[in-house]
């Protein structure tokens, strides 16, 4: 993670590759991908992936970009929805008071049975939010 802080000078609204590197994010992001899981992924505030951590079997692996669902998801305060046989958590990133993005997290419709991964996915936001603010992650030597 690069170590710059959440604020930018100017006021501007900071970019995602201004307060962590891609690379560092989906390494760190392969952790959750198990059981029901099949792939999680942040895009940019333009829609573009930043970071994507997903099995060959997730449509997530394959997007180029947020796709239209889960931008009018976000606009209507949905938390998820459906397409391709699965189902996609998707929750705005911020860094303070700016959304400076989207996680969005993916598993086959008939997974996750017992209804945990919505909150999976609040926590892996909540986590995020905190590196955001932050602008780092410490690593351990």
């Amino acid at each position: 993670m690069n170590g710059a802080p959440a604020s930018i000078a100017g006021g501007r609204t900071p970019e995602l590759v201004d307060l962590v590197r891609g690379p560092d994010l989906s390494r760190s992001l392969k952790g959750f991908v198990a059981e029901a899981v099949d792939g999680v992924a942040v895009f940019t505030a333009r829609g573009a992936p930043h970071a994507i951590a997903a099995s060959e079997a997730s449509p997530l692996s394959r997007w180029g970009q947020l796709p239209a669902e889960a931008t009018h998801a976000l606009r209507r305060g949905d938390a998820s929805f459906g397409l391709l046989g699965h189902r996609f958590d998707v929750r705005p990133l911020y860094a303070g008071a700016e959304r400076v993005g989207a996680l969005v997290v993916s598993r086959r419709a008939d997974a996750d049975p017992q209804g945990e991964v919505p909150a999976r996915t609040d926590a892996i936001a909540g986590l995020l939010g905190h590196v955001h603010r932050e602008g780092r992650i410490s690593r351990a030597a």
